[in-house]
């Protein structure tokens, strides 16, 4: 794997289509990766999603045009980069070259797919992997049909999907990690992006 900030790991979230959940896997798998690293969460979205959402995180999160002067002064090991949605070839083919591993989130929906597809075409000869978000509970099939459409169609897909839950909506507007969320379910959402974190780890070692 190839990196491009200081010797250190850089994984983007990209795609197309908003409302994937891209800022909600950066910030998570951010998460993760702070339990036993140091990591900066880069925001390069306009609607600063990220920001936004950042009061209680463990780890700092600042705007791309903040990282230049960020990186003078501290080195953390991973950086995780939250994009806007953008039909931009040229930048995404450009954001793929420019970090270890670009994950492609997308929901099992007609309308991510088909924008999914799109991506992953634009990315013809680079090096990506696709993250199921959003996935509705059983008895639903959509996550199951959506994986058996990208895997009939040959796309790099993680084990691990995420789920549904109201308790992601809520770790936004408190700002903190979904595993910090009064819920029940939380601590269930939270392992979804463990099991995801681990598949990462295991490929970068």
């Amino acid at each position: 794997m190839r990196c491009y900030y200081d010797g250190h790991m850089v994984i983007t979230v990209a795609g197309f289509k908003g409302g994937v959940g891209k800022s909600t896997t950066a910030i998570h798998l951010a998460g993760y990766l702070s339990e036993s690293a140091s990591v900066v969460l880069v925001d390069d979205d306009l609607n600063e999603s990220a920001l936004s959402s950042s009061e209680g995180l463990p780890y700092p999160v600042i705007k791309n045009t903040e990282l230049r002067e960020y990186a003078r002064n501290n080195a953390p090991e991973h950086l995780i980069l939250d994009t806007a949605a953008s039909s931009d070839v040229d930048r995404l083919q450009a954001l793929a070259d420019e970090c270890d591993l670009l994950i492609l989130p997308t929901s099992p929906d007609g309308l991510a797919l088909r924008a999914l597809f799109r991506t992953a075409s634009a990315l013809e000869g680079y090096s990506y992997k696709v993250l199921l978000t959003i996935c509705p509970p059983r008895p639903s099939r959509d996550a199951e049909d959506a994986r058996e459409m990208l895997t009939a169609n040959n796309l790099p897909l993680f084990q691990n999907q995420i789920r549904r839950a109201v308790a992601f909506q809520r770790a936004v507007l408190e700002g903190v990690l979904v595993r910090d969320v009064s819920d029940s379910k939380a601590m269930v959402a939270w392992l979804d992006y463990v099991r995801v974190g681990d598949e990462i780890a295991k490929e970068v070692k």
